[in-house]
């Protein structure tokens, strides 16, 4: 259980810096709060709320890791014309400030509460990603020597926006491992991953789960089969997290 005494939710004021396209319709947005320290007080792996003009509230994953500066970096995927997403992307083209609500989110990395454990495994469907970079890069901020394996999960090969940063980081650091994983039909993993789903991929590459801590970012689907999966391998108690347990609680059985 972690110790860290966790900032309560603010709203903060932040400059549009950019919103550039990465690939797959992903978008890099950064962020300037007008106070340069919010960029940094809060934990690797939580989120923030964009307050929308109309009282909506959205949420994001913190892409960047709170040591590296004074921005703050989200990855947005436009889902269509009519989504949600798309009127968010409209509304950072059109402003030069706007107003965000953090930190939030249970899900997060502390460096300070890995006693016992051997392994982090950071568990990524999509833009998840966005919230497994934050706590990765954290980690390898902070020196920690726990082996860090990252499983990405897309359809298809494409939609690895930010490919060359995983592969970046198993090059530069012994202790990390990058598996991308790709499920759609007909579709061909990159060199060094694997075809299948993110459950298939735990099922290859992890015969115990034991003494290891886990992330999850995706659909409420995905993470209680992850659930279900790792607990077959002798999951421990509080060492899987994920935002899904506060917004989507599992159905009683």
């Amino acid at each position: 259980m972690s110790s860290v005494k966790k900032r309560a939710p603010e709203e903060h004021l932040c400059h549009v810096i950019a919103v550039a396209e990465m690939s797959a319709n992903v978008w890099r947005v950064r962020l300037q709060p007008g106070v340069p320290s919010v960029a940094s007080e809060f934990m690797a792996g939580q989120y923030l709320e964009i307050l929308l003009p109309d009282g909506r509230s959205v949420p994001y994953s913190i892409a960047s890791a709170p040591a590296q500066g004074s921005e703050i970096e989200l990855h947005i995927q436009n889902q269509g014309a009519d989504s949600l997403s798309s009127l968010v992307l409209e509304h950072l083209g059109s402003v030069r400030d706007l107003r965000v609500r953090m930190p939030q989110g249970q899900c997060f990395l502390d460096p300070a509460d890995l006693l016992g454990i051997r392994q982090l495994v950071f568990i990524a469907a999509g833009t998840g990603f966005a919230q497994m970079k934050s706590m990765i890069e954290a980690a390898i901020d902070s020196g920690i020597d726990q082996e860090l394996l990252l499983l990405w999960g897309v359809k298809n090969a494409a939609q690895f926006y930010d490919l060359a940063l995983p592969q970046r980081w198993q090059q530069a650091h012994s202790h990390f491992r990058f598996v991308p994983m790709v499920d759609g039909e007909g579709a061909e993993p990159p060199v060094g991953g694997m075809k299948g789903n993110l459950v298939e991929g735990l099922q290859a590459l992890l015969p115990d789960a034991s003494h290891s801590r886990f992330y999850a970012c995706g659909s409420p689907g995905m993470v209680y089969a992850v659930e279900d999966q790792l607990l077959e391998k002798g999951l421990e108690k509080g060492e899987l997290f994920s935002d899904v347990f506060a917004y989507a609680p599992r159905p009683a059985r």
